[in-house]
């Protein structure tokens, strides 16, 4: 998927907020979405087996 510009997220963001959302709700969907974009590809997310 590509990545969207700032400019993007703000739209992407001033609509859910249009559509009602709490703020709460937006960052927590926002850090949700980064986590899964991270993936396994994050040093946090490795497992180091001994």
């Amino acid at each position: 998927m590509p990545r969207k510009a700032a400019q993007d997220w703000e739209t992407s963001e001033q609509e859910l907020y249009t559509a009602g959302m709490e703020p709460a709700e937006v960052e927590a969907g926002s850090r949700r979405l980064l986590a899964e974009a991270r993936g396994a590809d994050s040093p946090r997310h490795t497992s180091v087996q001994g």
